[in-house]
């Protein structure tokens, strides 16, 4: 039952009250407008064949959320059908078969679009949804992969970045940096994949010589180092190992990774003889 009432069978039942066949019971905090000079009061109530009760009204608040003249009641905890109607009441409400709720009263607008005196409410988990992915340097695969969802259906999102890219967060209709992300369906999806460029080292080991680098870094995916290596006197370059085998000098190197590079050196030798001078026939 709902209407103007605090009390329902003696007990304090705000606006709205629940006879069992036996007693009275409250339904939660009821329904309130927080303001004591223009009281809430519910005017229409509809059931859904899932036991869902819908209430309207005069009120901005039902359990103590936010409800803006229309609310819905599960058995368990009430909830908000979107922003509600504003500037009027609701007087009336009749559900289809397909559970869409049709409301009436002497509002202007419903969910925030103009609906002079009468609106349509979708149930949702009639509807089918899209969830749109984009992410620049990188891309965005769906498991299941579709072109629409159900109400409610739970999608895998894994993002996977260009080379020289790493996802970093989502963004959108999603948050976080989970990876991969799985998002529950419940109105149609823009989510965005953001990556960042990967920065890599060059390590360079010389012993019995330097290396000249031509690029100081820092370094990107596809970016060419030429590596020059200069002996110590009494030594000569003999060959780079590590991330590079090469006997070139100098050397090119493409960064696609973390590199690490050695410049090894052979020792000199020098031999000796002895000068001989003979003297007379």
């Amino acid at each position: 039952a709902g209407g103007h009432f605090t009390t329902a069978g003696g007990s304090p039942a705000n606006r709205i009250a629940k006879w069992d066949g036996h007693s009275w019971s409250a339904i939660e905090t009821g329904v309130d407008t927080g303001n004591v000079s223009a009281p809430a009061y519910v005017r229409a109530l509809a059931v859904d064949s899932s036991d869902h009760l819908f209430v309207g009204g005069y009120f901005t608040s039902a359990g103590g959320i936010t409800a803006n003249e229309i609310a819905k009641w599960d058995g368990q905890s009430w909830s908000a059908l979107g922003s509600g109607v504003s500037s009027g009441m609701v007087y009336s409400l009749i559900l289809d078969q397909d559970k869409n709720l049709y409301v009436g009263g002497g509002f202007v607008q419903a969910g925030g679009v103009n609906a002079p005196g009468i609106a349509k409410y979708r149930n949702p988990a009639l509807l089918q949804y899209t969830i749109s992915t984009n992410g620049t340097h990188g891309s965005v695969a769906k498991d299941p992969d579709q072109a629409t969802y159900n109400y409610q259906a739970s999608v895998k999102l894994t993002a996977t970045g260009s080379p020289g890219y790493s996802f970093d967060h989502w963004s959108g209709d999603a948050s976080g940096s989970t990876n991969p992300l799985t998002v529950l369906v419940d109105r149609d999806m823009t989510i965005t994949a953001n990556f960042i460029q990967d920065v890599y080292t060059l390590t360079v080991a010389s012993l019995h010589g330097t290396v000249q680098r031509d690029n100081p870094g820092p370094y990107h995916y596809g970016d060419v180092v030429q590596l020059t290596a200069h002996p110590e006197a009494g030594w000569k370059f003999d060959h780079w190992s590590g991330d590079v085998n090469s006997a070139d000098n100098p050397v090119n190197v493409t960064m696609n990774a973390n590199q690490s590079v050695t410049a090894n050196y052979t020792e000199v030798w020098y031999i000796f003889l002895p000068l001989v001078v003979k003297n007379g026939p």
